[in-house]
């Protein structure tokens, strides 16, 4: 396996970090995927229910305390946390893309007004 340095943010680092001390994540160049180590074993790939990549998020911190509650059962405060900026950051896109929407359907009005539909025949081969 190779691994190289890669830009980890700092505060997902610091999260990591909040829930055991010890995890570090890795960039695995063969698969291209985090991995996650804890001590120098590896404990999880960082990757989406599919296995496609996924990035380093609060998603990663929340898999590592549901894989062993047990360890880290002490931070069950700080994973509700996550959950809800997760929660919120979700409620602010939304709501972004129905302003956009909306503006979109504002900026094109003055050139739909007036017009008609216009079906166009599809004939069969």
């Amino acid at each position: 396996m190779a691994f190289s340095r890669r830009h980890v943010d700092p505060v997902i680092l610091d999260n990591l970090h909040r829930l055991d001390p010890h995890l570090e994540p890795r960039w695995n160049i063969d698969k291209e995927r985090w991995e996650i180590y804890r001590d120098g074993k590896h404990i999880m790939v960082v990757q989406s229910i599919n296995g496609g990549y996924q990035p380093l998020d609060n998603r990663t911190i929340q898999k590592l305390f549901i894989a062993d509650t047990h360890r880290y059962k002490n931070e069950f405060e700080f994973i509700r946390q996550l959950h809800m900026e997760d929660e919120k950051l979700s409620k602010m896109k939304i709501k972004e893309q129905d302003e956009f929407v909306r503006a979109c359907y504002r900026d094109m009005a003055p050139f739909l007004r007036g017009r008609k539909s216009v079906t166009a025949k599809v004939q069969d081969a």
